[in-house]
């Protein structure tokens, strides 16, 4: 496991973070903690190199940001699903899909501007990833779900 502990600045504001693990494995996911509940996530994938997490911070103070990447030595694959277009004001829920005979050991989202994830979890029956994501904006925003998977 990596940990990468951040200060978010106030109002408006976000920070990304990008964390790799240790040699020879590979980041299978991860997730992320802040100080305040006005600390939002924007963005959550794995990659073949590193956990990518970024929150915006929607209040009028300081707040700490904590990512966290579940790392690996057993190979996983990230699978992108098919890009959804979220109304404004509305939810929309993207998933993404592993392989046959593979099952998600994470997941994470690429959502455009900003579309909040509401949640992130793997599908019931194990074998993809989905997302919910809410459009605060006056613009349609597009979201994508992740899967990491690994053989099952």
């Amino acid at each position: 496991m990596a940990d990468s502990p951040l200060t978010v600045p106030a109002r408006g504001q976000s920070v990304s973070s990008f964390l790799n693990c240790p040699g020879g494995q590979v980041p299978t996911g991860g997730g992320w903690e802040a100080s305040g509940s006005d600390v939002v996530g924007l963005r959550f994938s794995s990659s073949t190199n590193n956990y990518h997490a970024v929150v915006f911070n929607n209040s009028d103070a300081e707040q700490n940001f904590n990512a966290v990447a579940l790392c690996s030595t057993v190979p996983h694959e990230p699978r992108l699903g098919t890009q959804v277009t979220v109304q404004p004001g509305a939810e929309g829920v993207a998933t993404a899909n592993c392989d046959p005979g593979q099952v998600a050991s994470g997941g994470g989202s690429f959502p455009s501007g900003q579309a909040f994830i509401g949640a992130s979890r793997p599908l019931a029956n194990g074998t993809g990833w989905q997302i919910t994501a809410e459009n605060t904006t006056d613009t349609p925003q597009k979201v994508t779900a992740q899967a990491i998977c690994t053989a099952s």
